[in-house]
């Protein structure tokens, strides 16, 4: 059986979202008003994050060095390890940068995990955005998590989603049961509390130390988990 595990990354992998650590870092107060009206959904993502990291004052050399010290779920290479013995691929969703998210994991020795997420670079001493995977008839999103699921529902018999916040609701969340694109979700935070207050069946997890235990101990289903946290 072809199983996948599609992970979200800001303060899922990471300890703590480094797009809200760098706006309290280098940006004014300010953000947050941004940040508010992004999770009322009053506006998209990608206005958000332009209008937040335009209020950031650092080089790039700053930058580097900042996410060069950011704290990642000691747990999660392992993780990635057990996960290739047992053939089961591991693919990073982020409505983040690539602009941390490769530098991080290329440093957690992880080049071969794939990832998607939204582009930045730094041209000539300014922050340059793109947005290669925004699916425009929604526009919420930068990165549509949803979309690349869809994709590799195609391609897997399993497919298992682990995340933590706003961006990742519309993946698990579609109407009914038939419609639903993963198998398992695995979920704290912000998307615990939505899974529990929609009735939507999930596994609650604290960081990849459990999740690791559950790869190497059971044996993955083809079928929605059963637990719902309360």
């Amino acid at each position: 059986m072809k199983r996948v595990f599609c992970c979200d990354f800001d303060g899922t992998i990471s300890r703590e979202d480094l797009g809200l650590a760098t706006m309290r870092r280098f940006a004014p107060p300010e953000w947050w008003d941004f940040e508010q009206r992004w999770r009322r959904r009053e506006i998209s993502s990608v206005e958000c994050l332009q209008a937040q990291f335009g209020m950031v004052k650092a080089t790039e050399r700053q930058l580097v060095d900042f996410y060069r010290h950011a704290k990642i779920d000691p747990r999660f290479k392992d993780f990635c390890r057990a996960c290739k013995r047992r053939g089961i691929r591991v693919v990073v969703l982020s409505d983040g940068l690539d602009f941390y998210i490769e530098r991080i994991l290329r440093r957690l020795g992880l080049r071969d995990v794939p990832y998607f997420a939204n582009h930045m670079e730094f041209v000539d001493g300014r922050m340059v955005f793109g947005f290669p995977h925004r699916n425009r008839s929604c526009g919420m999103c930068g990165n549509c998590k949803r979309r690349h699921v869809a994709r590799l529902r195609k391609q897997y018999d399993w497919v298992g989603y682990v995340g933590d916040g706003h961006s990742d609701r519309c993946v698990v969340t579609a109407g009914s049961q038939r419609q639903r694109l993963v198998d398992e979700i695995y979920a704290k935070d912000a998307l615990a509390e939505h899974c529990a207050e929609h009735g939507i069946p999930f596994h609650p997890f604290r960081g990849f130390r459990d999740l690791t235990r559950r790869v190497c101990g059971l044996t993955l289903r083809p079928s929605l988990g059963s637990i719902i946290a309360t």
